[in-house]
């Protein structure tokens, strides 16, 4: 699957930030000790979806340990299971339109050199070809080289560099997208900005069809552009920035307009005043006491929403906040929810929500941190549907624009700093915001 779809899904889940998909080698079930067992494979199939490894390691909470900005590193089985499997092939003997898949097994077995050669192979094979097609080649390579972890930054600039020599622009722009995106990852705003830059570049080359068909290409190189701003605290420039988009959308893809009443909100917030967390109960860690306000002036604070409705969903945002909480133990931590009628799967009153709700997150979920719980306000409607009537945090916070773990970077004098899902894609981002807010 190519990396930049979880990019252009912006909004829809994971992401206020550009997000890579990353095909990994199925896992340690397939690690044999013979070229016997894959006998029947083509050099494609010594690469599959990530389901295998990820499933076979779940129960070790794999989705919990912290990411590499590179991308999370194959375990030593699966890099053994390809090597294994790739060993039965040579560059010279297979089919060409296999080497491309041969170049990504070879990088999942840590064989770059090799990958390389198989790369090259394809390419040479492809020069009579017409342009689009070597441009898509050459983004599929650099999507590889930047997809199959650790990521590889030179190799994939490299490809790049060929790639912007071709009249090829939406192949372009989904490479140098897929690079923006694996910058943002690893907080190094030159080598966003630069990709970035060149995707709004590109796009406006194109006219018609093709400026529609890439309009969520276009727009999601705008959100990041915007990010980097807020990055900087250039709150008035990032909010330009998502009206520039929107617009940009509104000329080229009407109907896809509506994609932006999740971003906007967004980034409406941060340089803002922070409201004040409202809350019936509190739920503390032993031998707290409630906080006279949230968030507090003169104390920087991270605000976080939370839902015990989220299961393990947002096990991997938990383990973020705590990786951030390890880091910096002495940077307050403010949880917030509300009740909603039911805790998992059965009713509970609104007193047994917020006390089972408590317990969950500071047992299970492990963030023993204050817990702002409200009791919210419930109508009924002419049809007898049930309406939220009473939610003033998550009114005041927009959360509904964020999925996940929406988290509220607050300074001391009460301005939101950052706005955004908290997760291992953005906690190079928190990181460096508390760092500065701790000065």
């Amino acid at each position: 699957m190519s990396s930049h779809l979880s990019v252009i899904s912006h909004g829809a889940r994971r992401s206020a930030a550009p997000l890579l998909a990353i095909t990994l080698l199925c896992g340690s079930a397939m690690a044999q000790t013979s070229t016997k067992a894959y006998a029947r494979y083509a050099p494609s199939a010594c690469v599959q979806e990530p389901r295998a490894e990820r499933q076979s390691l779940r129960p070790l909470g794999a989705d919990t340990l912290p990411h590499d900005p590179l991308g999370t590193p194959l375990t030593p089985s699966t890099v053994a299971a390809a090597r294994v499997c790739v060993a039965q092939f040579t560059v010279a003997s297979i089919p060409t339109y296999e080497l491309l898949g041969l170049g990504r097994a070879y990088l999942a077995a840590g064989q770059p050199t090799d990958a390389a050669a198989a790369f090259n192979r394809y390419m040479e094979t492809l020069a009579s070809r017409p342009v689009r097609e070597r441009a898509w080649a050459m983004y599929r390579i650099v999507d590889n080289y930047i997809g199959i972890p650790p990521s590889r930054l030179a190799d994939a600039e490299q490809w790049m560099a060929k790639l912007d020599a071709l009249d090829a622009p939406p192949e372009r722009m989904l490479a140098h997208l897929t690079i923006a995106g694996r910058g943002l990852i690893m907080d190094s705003i030159a080598l966003t900005q630069r990709h970035v830059d060149a995707v709004i570049s590109n796009s406006a080359r194109l006219t018609g069809d093709s400026a529609k068909k890439y309009v969520p290409v276009t727009q999601s190189a705008y959100v990041t552009r915007a990010q980097l701003e807020m990055r900087r605290d250039q709150f008035d420039s990032a909010r330009a920035t998502i009206k520039e988009a929107k617009a940009y959308v509104g000329r080229v893809s009407p109907p896809q307009v509506g994609s932006f009443y999740r971003i906007e909100p967004q980034y409406a917030i941060q340089g803002d005043t922070a409201k004040r967390i409202e809350a019936t109960t509190w739920h503390l860690p032993a031998g707290g006491t409630p906080p006279a306000m949230v968030p507090a002036r003169g104390t920087a604070q991270l605000i976080v929403f939370v839902s015990s409705a989220c299961g393990d969903g947002c096990y991997a945002m938990y383990a973020t906040l705590r990786a951030l909480n390890a880091k910096h133990p002495q940077f307050p931590v403010i949880l917030v929810t509300r009740t909603t009628g039911r805790y998992r799967n059965r009713l509970a009153s609104p007193d047994s929500e917020a006390t089972l709700v408590g317990d969950y997150f500071a047992t299970v979920a492990k963030l023993p941190f204050p817990l702002a719980i409200w009791r919210t306000g419930f109508g009924t409607l002419a049809d007898g549907r049930k309406t939220v009537q009473s939610a003033p945090n998550d009114e005041n916070y927009r959360i509904g624009s964020l999925g996940g773990v929406p988290a509220y970077l607050v300074d001391a004098q009460g301005i939101i700093r950052r706005a955004g899902e908290l997760n291992w894609s953005t906690y190079a981002m928190y990181d460096h915001a508390i760092q500065r807010l701790l000065r």
